[in-house]
């Protein structure tokens, strides 16, 4: 149904730029480049630390990264059909009277501190990645670095606001230790903190983490999908262990026991509705998708103890280098990277392409 609670090790790169620029496929790398003559993109040459978080140094790059995901994020919130953040108006005015643009940069800054809290608490509870995870995380750069080229690959990272590839590669790391602390405190979250109904408190109103069970209505498990939704919500309403239900009923193939954490517009609208509407370890009635029959139980999840973690974290903001970053400017530099890189991926194919004819014609 959806993508895990953070980005994903694998593939990462090829969903950046494969299809279009953000500017729009009708245009050219060299109508795009000249449109943007003009801009120096002075916020990519930051190299500062923006804040001290528990004692860890937070870096430009990992700053610029969250300025993009939470702009692209708002952008789309705001309005869904548009594709271009590179000629989106950042310094709109919010229905709060705010500036867009200081919006952003502000939840850009706290869920940047938030991950990293949530990575630093990930080690303290003793995860690491095994040798193959970290290998995995390598090798996703160094396969498309190997398959499409150094400019697409590095173009492709900057155009999620990311200037340094072996940053990138530690963040992949990071993030997926975060994802493991994530699924822990879904199935442990008295591990972390002793009444998880302190949590109650950091709840919001647009995110949820859920385990839910599916039931496909095309089905090749069960003869009457909609009989076999029935018995299964009969059986969680009754008390049973709910992770025990979805080892034997689930046909979401997707989904971990930790199930899934999640904002507006990432899951089906009726699935949403019913999701945000739970109470904690709450069951809901049938909800009916076009993937099936779902039962959904509302969990604490990371977007709690996350916000709980936060109000214990140490944070250091350097507010002179944070305001040197303008958002405006970072956007349309992610705009123009991922123009190149796709022009750049395109190339690529044309390379394979011809090589592949000329060893075809080789072989004749």
């Amino acid at each position: 149904m959806k993508n895990r609670w953070v980005f994903r090790v694998g593939g990462i790169i090829m969903a950046a730029v494969i299809s279009c620029s953000l500017f729009g496929c009708s245009k050219s790398e060299k109508q795009i480049e000249k449109e943007l003559e003009e801009t120096t993109f002075a916020s990519n040459e930051i190299k500062d630390t923006v804040a001290v978080i528990n004692g860890e140094e937070a870096c430009a790059d990992e700053y610029r990264y969250y300025l993009y995901s939470v702009g692209k994020n708002k952008m789309l919130g705001i309005d869904p059909n548009m594709t271009s953040v590179g000629s989106f108006d950042w310094e709109q005015q919010t229905a709060e009277g705010e500036k867009l643009s200081d919006v952003i940069k502000e939840e850009a800054f706290m869920q940047m501190a938030k991950d990293m809290v949530g990575v630093q608490k990930a080690k303290e509870a003793g995860f690491t990645l095994t040798a193959e995870e970290t290998k995995t995380a390598a090798d996703s750069v160094d396969q498309a670095l190997k398959k499409f080229g150094e400019d697409y690959v590095l173009n492709s990272i900057k155009a999620m606001g990311i200037q340094d590839i072996e940053f990138y590669k530690q963040k992949i790391q990071n993030m997926a230790l975060l994802q493991k602390v994530a699924d822990d405190s879904v199935l442990h979250m008295e591990k972390y903190v002793s009444d998880p109904g302190l949590l109650q408190e950091y709840r919001l109103v647009d995110h949820a983490t859920v385990q839910h069970i599916l039931i496909q209505k095309s089905s090749e498990k069960f003869t009457d999908p909609a009989a076999t939704a029935q018995e299964v919500l009969a059986k969680a309403k009754a008390g049973e262990k709910f992770e025990t239900l979805m080892q034997t009923y689930n046909e979401d193939p997707g989904e971990t026991e930790a199930g899934y954490t999640f904002g507006p517009g990432e899951m089906v609208e009726s699935f949403e509705a019913a999701a945000f509407a739970l109470d904690y370890e709450q069951i809901s009635d049938i909800v009916d998708t076009q993937y099936g029959y779902h039962i959904i139980k509302r969990k604490y999840g990371i977007t709690e103890l996350g916000g709980y973690w936060m109000t214990m974290a140490q944070i250091e903001k350097k507010e002179d280098i944070l305001q040197q970053f303008n958002l405006d400017e970072i956007m349309k530099s992610c705009a123009l990277a991922e123009n190149r890189a796709a022009a750049a991926f395109s190339e690529s194919n044309t390379q394979t392409g011809s090589t592949q004819t000329g060893n075809t014609q080789a072989g004749n």
